[in-house]
């Protein structure tokens, strides 16, 4: 999701690097239509679950923090699980593309 709000040059309204302008401002408007963007693009690639816990955010920023305190962090179990499949990967029947794309899926 950062790559995709990178490449927009929206990353900031998850970041909270951008203030939210006064009412009345002249950039007021814009930063809310860009705002709502936003929330719109968080939204649509969660599941309708995760998605409906966060639906009533007042701004982006709002969605990413929630999002970070639920989901950014470390699972113990999961990081064990992911550990140990990495020690049990071999090449196999497959051709190096596909084992290299095996290794690399564990690294991203």
């Amino acid at each position: 999701m950062t790559i995709a709000l990178s490449t927009e040059s929206k990353l900031y309204f998850a970041d909270g690097s951008l203030a939210k302008p006064q009412p009345g401002s002249l950039n007021f408007k814009k930063w809310m239509k860009c705002n709502d963007m936003v929330m719109s693009w968080i939204l649509n690639v969660l599941t309708k679950t995760i998605a409906d816990s966060i639906i009533y955010a007042k701004s982006a920023r709002q969605m990413w923090v929630e999002l970070e305190k639920r989901y950014g962090q470390i699972n113990g179990a999961k990081l064990y699980q992911v550990k140990k499949e990495m020690c049990n990967v071999s090449q196999g029947a497959n051709d190096i593309a596909t084992y290299f794309t095996k290794v690399k899926s564990f690294m991203g």
